[in-house]
Order: C-alpha cells, then sequence, then structure tokens
C-alpha cells in the first residue's frame, strides 16, 4: 500500500519522503494542509523577496 503522495504548491513537483523526513514540524503541517513549497521553489522566493 502507498502512502500519500505530497506536492509542492508552487510548482507541483512531488515532494520526496527524504525532504518530508528533514522538515521542520511547521513545514510537516504545511504538507498536510497542502501549503507546502519544495526545496527548489523556497529557494527561488528567498533570492527574489526584498
Amino acid at each position: 500500500m502507498m502512502g500519500k503522495a505530497y506536492t509542492c504548491s508552487d510548482c507541483g513537483e512531488r515532494v520526496s519522503t527524504t525532504e518530508i523526513v528533514s522538515s521542520t514540524a511547521s513545514e510537516r503541517a504545511a504538507l498536510r494542509d497542502g501549503d507546502y513549497l519544495c526545496v527548489t521553489c523556497r529557494q527561488q522566493r528567498q533570492l527574489t523577496s526584498p
């Protein structure tokens, strides 16, 4: 039986199990709520934030 496949809310890329395991509690909560950014999108937002 497969678990739920989580995706980045920005780009739609599937979030890897390794990324989920290494995420913080607040990031895991965001993932469950469907408001999660993958590492790439998070880095892009940090680069473009003023």
